[in-house]
Order: C-alpha cells, then structure tokens, then sequence
C-alpha cells in the first residue's frame, strides 16, 4: 500500500484476473450452463474473494488446513451457487 508502483501492479493483476473469470463466466451463461440472474462480474468477485479467503485461512492458520479438501470444497459450493 505504501509504494504505489506496486500497488498499481498488483491492481493490474486483480483486474486481470476479474475480466478473466468475467469473460468465462459470460460464455457459460450463454451457453446457459451458468445462471444469468447475478452478473458476470459479480460472480467473478465472489469467486475470486472465496479464493483469496481460503487461501489467507490456510496461510494464518500455519498451513495446517487441508487446502485440497476446502478447496474442492468451495469449488463445489460454488459450482452449486451458480448452476441453473
């Protein structure tokens, strides 16, 4: 947060990341394997933030957590979430 060089690089990835995920997540609902009622982007937030959430927890909890479980875990809550 203080060097805004930085800041501005990591900015650029998490930017590069949401339109990534944005982009497939509109080709599903347009091949309607993916719901259309919450938004693209949206989607790519609550994915990504799920992620970024899982991954601080295991990180803080001394890698102790059992990443591939809750990984697959949240994979399949969030397949659930966004199924028609």
């Amino acid at each position: 947060q203080n060097q805004s060089e930085l800041s501005e690089m990591v900015l650029e990835l998490m930017n590069s990341n949401i339109m990534f995920f944005t982009r497939l997540i509109k080709r599903g609902q347009m091949d309607k394997s993916i719901r259309k009622d919450v938004e693209a982007g949206e989607l790519s937030v609550i994915i990504l933030g799920s992620i970024r959430h899982l991954v601080t927890v295991w990180r803080l909890s001394g890698f102790i957590l059992d990443l591939n479980y809750s990984g697959k875990k949240l994979l399949r809550s969030l397949e659930l979430m966004m199924a028609i």
